[in-house]
């Protein structure tokens, strides 16, 4: 099936089985998570994982940086583009989960 020109988020914290049938029809090309889906390095693991075992291959999972409290918790363990561009390297404790600078 080909990919679809698609960037869809989910609910919340979890994969919705409604929601991986969705993503498994449409193929879409990616996956952007918000504060409401951000919950522990573990927790966002295993959502970048289920949300890759939907459509079938290693998509990928980008951020919303919205700003405000729920997100500026969060600044320690993302990926800092400006300070790693082009190196690949990811925050230890969310290593494998997003496609990094170099993907």
């Amino acid at each position: 099936m080909a990919l679809s020109p698609f960037i869809f988020g989910c609910r919340g914290p979890c994969l919705e089985v409604q929601e991986r049938q969705f993503f498994a029809k449409v193929q879409p090309f990616g996956f952007i998570l918000f504060s409401r889906n951000l919950e522990t390095p573990t927790q966002i693991r295993q959502l970048c994982a289920d949300l890759r075992a939907a459509v079938g291959w290693h998509a990928p999972v980008m951020i919303d940086q919205e700003g405000g409290a729920g997100v500026a918790s969060w600044r320690a363990a993302l990926v800092r583009i400006s300070a790693g561009a082009g190196s690949g390297r990811c925050a230890p404790s969310l290593n494998g989960c997003f496609g990094c600078a170099a993907g």
